[in-house]
């Protein structure tokens, strides 16, 4: 497997303070279709509505307030310009809608056997839903804490659980998208780094990381990148505090 180590150089813009709030609020980022910034707001206490910003040229402008049309426990800005909620509604369905140009459609619908409760989520560059999480499962005179996976994709069909780490024992799960619609998840087996590759809700390839001889590596972040066909993970030796970076090219 090819590798390469890269440095980091790029620099950080001044901070700037967008908005203020004594009761908290939860906040999500996404950059359109036109590279425009987009901020999107909810207060801790006012589930019903959301405050939208944009960046442009001369600057942030908050544009709207959004009602929402119901309980909504997941929020993701997608990759057409609208936005798509969740609500975690039971262990056997979710219900779900869609944003776009100020319109719900669908509104509030039920996605039967899409359970988000308690699990991570990521929406990849083609606005399929990736859900992963471990869990417990029995094993032949035992047990492991395996990788589950799981993708809502954008014609709304949700795939069946997957068990990408099989039944081996994992531990410190990360993961990384590209604009294009891969999804990178990566977990910890002992010593070794395993990362899995989707293409939008399809698993396409999983690699194994080279492994530092001497110490265990801690897992800090993986990234993914189509156009070059590059998997990187970023990795630490687990008694100092040297970071390394080790890319992969994809075959």
């Amino acid at each position: 497997m090819p590798q390469s180590r890269i440095a980091l150089t790029s620099a950080w813009s001044q901070a700037q303070e967008l908005y203020r709030s004594s009761r908290g609020f939860a906040s999500w980022l996404q950059m359109d279709t036109a590279q425009q910034l987009h901020l999107y707001v909810r207060e801790t206490l006012s589930n019903a509505l959301l405050s939208h910003a944009i960046k442009t040229s001369a600057g942030w402008t908050w544009v709207e307030t959004i009602e929402l049309p119901g309980e909504v426990d997941l929020m993701w800005p997608d990759h057409a310009d609208g936005l798509r909620l969740f609500d975690a509604a039971s262990q056997e369905e979710t219900i779900y809608s869609r944003r776009q140009d100020e319109t719900y459609s669908p509104l509030r619908k039920r996605i039967a056997g899409l359970d988000l409760r308690a699990r991570k989520t990521l929406l990849n560059g083609r606005n399929a839903l990736h859900v992963f999480w471990t869990a417990v499962v029995s094993i032949p005179g035992g047990s492991a804490t395996a990788v589950h996976h799981q993708c809502f994709g954008a014609d709304e069909q949700v795939s069946r659980i997957e068990l990408p780490s099989r039944y081996d024992s994992a531990g410190a799960l990360h993961r990384g998208v590209d604009e294009s619609g891969w999804f990178a998840l990566a977990w910890t087996v002992g010593r070794e780094i395993q990362v899995a590759l989707w293409d939008s809700c399809i698993q396409i390839e999983q690699v194994t990381a080279p492994s530092p001889i001497t110490q265990m590596p801690s897992l800090e972040a993986v990234a993914v990148d189509n156009a070059t066909k590059k998997v990187c993970i970023v990795r630490r030796a687990f008694l100092d505090e040297t970071h390394e970076v080790v890319c992969a090219l994809l075959q």
